[in-house]
């Protein structure tokens, strides 16, 4: 596949609402920042209101006020944005972009950390539109156990703690280094777009470093839409033998009570 007609998808979770005016101002500076525009909006992929700023930031405030929770769906030329807070946690915000809109693999790697931190996201990963399957747990989410590794793994406080700073610092990984947020990013290759087998090889080390305890066990799918992979993959729930952080250390605001939060 030529590079120009690749897609990145960029995912980050995490458990703090987005639904100030501030949050709804800095996705606009994120936006413009990389020239990811014009763009519409609204509450699902129909997208009906064309961007303008003040009407924007009151339908993203708007949410939060009349329900508690927000879904909006930001959509421009070959990129979109789904966005959530309020609902089931944790709450989960993507990004589908054609990596040709990025100027470099720099500028993307540089756009995909700002948007975990401006999520306050706990973990996020970024990887080739085609590689869903390999990330996908149905059932299954970061509150079981990580979906898996792939070309860009962010791991937030939680995580750092868990697998251990001096850990990360020296993982078998392209790059691995500290965030501003105090997250890890580790980069297993320069490029998303290296050969299929060495790419799978690489992540499937760095799973290992890290410990696969910690990882969905489940079969190796490949499958182009989401009815495949709900139809092909197989995912293992064992009632124990998967480690998570303490993530009520961090976010003291929602308490664990076996499968999910609940507010305190």
């Amino acid at each position: 596949m030529s590079r120009n007609k690749m897609t990145i998808k960029i995912v980050v979770n995490g458990f703090n609402k987005l639904g100030t005016r501030e949050k709804g101002e800095k996705i606009i500076e994120l936006l413009d920042k990389y020239n990811l525009g014009p763009w519409k909006y609204d509450t699902g992929e129909r997208t009906k209101y064309t961007y303008q700023r003040e009407e924007f930031l009151e339908f993203w405030t708007g949410m939060e006020k009349k329900h508690g929770v927000g879904m909006p769906f930001i959509k421009g030329k070959n990129f979109y944005f789904d966005i959530a807070w309020g609902s089931a946690i944790p709450y989960t915000s993507f990004a589908v972009i054609k990596l040709n809109l990025f100027e470099s693999i720099d500028s993307l790697i540089e756009f995909a950390k700002a948007f975990f931190i401006w999520k306050e996201a706990c973990y996020g990963y970024v990887c080739l539109g085609n590689e869903l399957g390999k990330m996908y747990t149905p059932g299954l989410s970061m509150l079981d156990c990580l979906p898996g590794i792939t070309w860009i793994n962010i791991f937030g406080k939680p995580y750092v703690e868990m697998f251990k700073e001096e850990n990360l610092l020296i993982s078998p990984a392209y790059k691995s280094y500290k965030l501003e947020d105090g997250s890890y990013i580790i980069i297993t290759s320069q490029a998303p777009f290296e050969d299929d087998c060495i790419m799978e090889e690489k992540n499937e080390n760095l799973k290992k470093y890290l410990g696969v305890q910690h990882f969905c066990s489940r079969k190796y799918i490949s499958a182009n839409t989401i009815d495949e992979i709900i139809e092909r993959c197989i995912c293992i729930r064992p009632d124990e033998g998967y480690t998570i952080p303490d993530f009520t250390k961090y976010y003291p605001h929602v308490v664990y009570n076996g499968y999910c939060f609940i507010k305190a």
